[in-house]
């Protein structure tokens, strides 16, 4: 598969597993606000580092021939410099309400 349904899968996936972490990660409106100012955090780095040219981490195969693949990298790597942080971030809040709940639970086995 190479062209448009490539970058709408890559688009839609990346959309799916963020509305996926962020749900598992909020549950109240603070939730929410520190993930969008760890995602404005992380913007930049991200946009330094990892993405800017995003093709460089897929193969060739999936894009069309000629310049229509210049568009779809275009499309995919703007998506991907706003997506990867909003993942990230939300990914870091699920981990750190897990590690909160795991020490809340050793510390009730401790005290009693």
């Amino acid at each position: 598969m190479n062209g448009w349904p490539s970058v709408a899968i890559i688009i839609v996936a990346q959309i799916a597993t963020a509305v996926l972490l962020i749900r598992l990660a909020a549950r109240r409106w603070w939730n929410y606000l520190a993930i969008a100012v760890c995602m404005a955090s992380l913007v930049r780095p991200t946009q330094t580092y990892i993405t800017g040219d995003i093709s460089r981490y897929l193969p060739g195969a999936i894009w069309s021939e000629g310049g229509d693949a210049k568009d779809q990298i275009i499309y995919v790597s703007a998506a991907s410099t706003i997506l990867l942080p909003l993942i990230v971030s939300a990914l870091a809040m699920v981990a750190c309400k897990q590690i909160w709940r795991a020490l809340k639970r050793a510390d009730k086995r401790n005290v009693s």
